[in-house]
């Protein structure tokens, strides 16, 4: 009684919102239109009864949520008799994953390329702006 499909719909745009620049507002706007148009065609195809999604939404989202609190916040990562957290069984394993992280990601972004190739085009960026902006010919 859970949709997978619904699982992978709604986190793909939870990953596209929240691991994207806030700037991309246009692609926030079509994967959620894709998500939401994908669990619509789910349901009309019969596919999954209306519980499988909901449901599939509602567990999704909540630990999405809590994960990213509890990676997000130093406090809580601690061990320590302050932290409920520790005696749950999955606690040992999220700490091992979340050991060299300082905090939350921050948001910087890069194209997705080689480094030669992403120094290649700085470099010919470089050569042909000016500081002030201003395109000059070389």
């Amino acid at each position: 009684i859970f949709s997978g499909h619904t699982m992978m719909l709604v986190m793909g745009y939870l990953v596209v919102r929240d691991y994207s620049p806030r700037r991309f507002f246009f692609l926030h706007w079509l994967s959620l239109g894709l998500s939401v148009s994908g669990v619509v065609m789910l349901l009309l195809g019969r596919g999954h009864y209306s519980i499988d999604v909901v449901l599939a939404y509602y567990v999704t989202t909540r630990l999405w949520w809590v994960y990213h609190s509890l990676a997000n916040s130093t406090s809580l990562r601690a061990m320590g008799r302050h932290n409920f957290l520790g005696k749950l069984w999955w606690w040992r394993i999220f700490a091992f994953w979340e050991r060299k992280v300082p905090g939350p990601v921050p948001e910087k972004y890069s194209l997705p390329l080689p480094r030669a190739w992403r120094e290649r085009v700085s470099q010919s960026r470089l050569c042909c702006w000016r500081t002030d902006g201003s395109l000059e010919r070389v």
